[in-house]
């Protein structure tokens, strides 16, 4: 698990703020982001010969180095529309990034009997484009009262594929990098491996959230103190699979590419928040829960 590499990160960003009128205010701008990173990692062949181990020489020579670079212009806009005192309405459109972990693309791999862990050096960052809304309601009695709704679209969306078979032709075309001219054939052995996703994946739903402090309740009421929040969410993905066919005339097998639809890797359905307190003076307790349903 040794490994020496480095990051270069570049950012910039310009966000004016634009107030029309009395109760609209426009936030435009864009972010610039210049990522380079240069990672070097041990590739280790399948050794059965003890005396190998041993002799640590052969370390120098079985290293990867891989350089890669990426840079993202990420606009964004938001909107915030105050009409009257105890109401606003708020929208933006904004481009977001999530980054692989710098473990995933180190270009390592281990080769063991009939397995092989190996990393994708070559994991590119998810971009997320992502609507949402959001009304406000407040008032001294009413507290905070929210409801928004989002949409998101992640394309390179990073997943874990699962454990899957190498195949002879994955290897003949590179789809796994440097296998193909490793030590050992490893057509046929098992990996799970990190990888994008090449199709776009859908997240959207909607949150509620009330906040308030019930000071206008009779003693001893008036002290409690209450956070609701619950948000609801769907999602949708196409993941990549492999099919596979026997010829019964060859007793062959035929592999082909196809893809499934399911649900984003991970992705919760309801998530459910709620914290009641009481204050009393100088005096103040809090207690919380969440709940989290069908990870």
């Amino acid at each position: 698990s040794d490994y020496d590499g480095s990051e270069k990160y570049l950012a910039a960003y310009v966000m004016p703020e634009i107030i029309i009128g009395r109760s609209l205010t426009l936030i435009p701008g864009f972010r610039y982001e210049k990522n380079t990173t240069n990672y070097t990692g041990y590739r280790l062949p399948q050794v059965e010969d003890d005396d190998v181990w041993n002799d640590n020489s052969w370390f120098a020579n079985e290293t990867a180095t891989r350089k890669l670079e990426n840079e993202f212009f990420l606009p964004m806009i938001h909107l915030i529309y105050r009409p009257l005192d105890w109401f606003d309405a708020r929208a933006s459109y904004t481009h977001t990034l999530s980054r692989p972990s710098y473990g995933d693309i180190i270009p390592s791999w281990d080769i063991g009997d009939q397995t092989v862990k190996w990393n994708n050096p070559y994991l590119k960052p998810e971009l997320s484009k992502n609507w949402d809304v959001l009304f406000s309601f407040h008032g001294n009695e009413l507290g905070l009262f929210a409801l928004g709704g989002f949409h998101k679209t992640i394309h390179d969306k990073i997943f874990t594929h699962g454990e899957t078979m190498i195949l002879q032709q994955d290897l003949e075309q590179g789809k796994f990098d440097g296998l193909e001219n490793g030590v050992a054939n490893v057509a046929g052995y098992i990996m799970n491996y990190e990888m994008n996703n090449p199709r776009p994946a859908h997240v959207y739903g909607m949150e509620l959230e009330w906040q308030s402090n019930l000071w206008f309740l009779p003693a001893p009421l008036n002290g409690l103190v209450l956070n609701v929040n619950y948000t609801r969410i769907f999602s949708d993905a196409e993941y990549p699979a492999v099919t596979r066919t026997l010829d019964y005339n060859t007793f062959k097998y035929t592999y082909a590419d196809t893809f499934y639809t399911d649900r984003l890797l991970d992705q919760t359905n309801h998530i459910f928040n709620l914290m009641v307190g009481y204050d009393y003076k100088d005096f103040s307790i809090r207690g919380s829960m969440k709940f989290t349903d069908n990870l």
